[in-house]
Formats: C-alpha cells, structure tokens, sequence
C-alpha cells in the first residue's frame, strides 16, 4: 500500500554511464522521498500526473537593478502538484552511497507512518490542525522526539 517516489541527488561531478549515475561507495546523496503529494484525477487536458524535475535556473540579484545582476547557474527540484491543497508529505534522508536506505509503511488510517532504518523504527504521526498547519509528532521505542500537536 505504501506507493512513493524516490529521488536521489548529488554532486554534478558523479560520473554517469548513459543516462544514470554511477556513484561510488561512499558518495554523500540525499533521498528525496515523496510520500504524499495530493494531485487529483487528471482532467482532460492533462496527459497525468506532473512528474518530479530539476530544473536549472539563472541565479540574479534583484535589488539594484530591475533586470538583476547575474551569479550564475543554479538547481532546484521541483515537486509539482495541480492540487489547491497538495499536503506535501517529504522524507529527507541524507546518507552515504551503499547505506541502509528507510522502509517506509503508512499505517491503515493512510496518514501516519512508520520509517525503518535497520532496527530502529520511527513512528510518525500527521494531523492537520485548526491553523491550516500540520502537527507531527515522532516517537521511537516509546519515547517521544517531536511533538508539535496539541
């Protein structure tokens, strides 16, 4: 039941075989795993689902000038959604090439879930609150890491 999209991104200097990249052991990447992104049925002049991308994008200065004074080129990930509200659930997990990756498995109400990384399990609970935010709470063996519900 758990379907999510993961992403990996790392330094531009990882060597690539085709159209992949070959990193070595050891290699600093970051998980980008998209849990929840909230996109609803396409219509009919969308072909589906908006895919993740990294886009490049010209860095500028915007206050000196109206055109902006340029730095150069930069990236960004952009995770598209056509919902009003796309109650974006991400999971960052910044890890070495070759490392446990997290299992991660929604419980049954479909908005908590729990990571797995080896033996240790995190349990992650979601609840939108009154102001339009998200509360979690996070616990591990019992005991509480975060809490920001009420």
């Amino acid at each position: 039941d758990s379907v999510y999209t993961d992403i990996f991104l790392g330094s531009d200097t990882i060597p690539r075989k085709g159209n992949r990249y070959q990193p070595k052991k050891g290699e600093p990447l970051l998980l980008v795993r998209i849990l929840e992104a909230n996109n609803p049925e396409p219509g009919p002049d969308f072909a589906g689902t908006p895919q993740p991308r990294v886009e490049t994008f010209e860095k500028k200065d915007f206050r000196y000038e109206p055109s902006g004074r340029t730095f150069g080129l930069d990236k960004r990930l952009v995770i598209p959604s056509r919902s009003v509200s796309p109650k974006f659930k991400i999971l960052l997990y910044p890890h070495a090439h070759g490392d446990p990756l997290p299992v991660t498995n929604f419980m049954a109400d479909k908005q908590d879930f729990k990571i797995q990384i080896g033996d240790q399990i995190d349990t992650v609970q979601v609840k939108s609150l009154k102001s339009g935010r998200t509360g979690l709470k996070i616990s591990r063996k019992g005991n509480v890491i975060t809490n920001t519900l009420p």
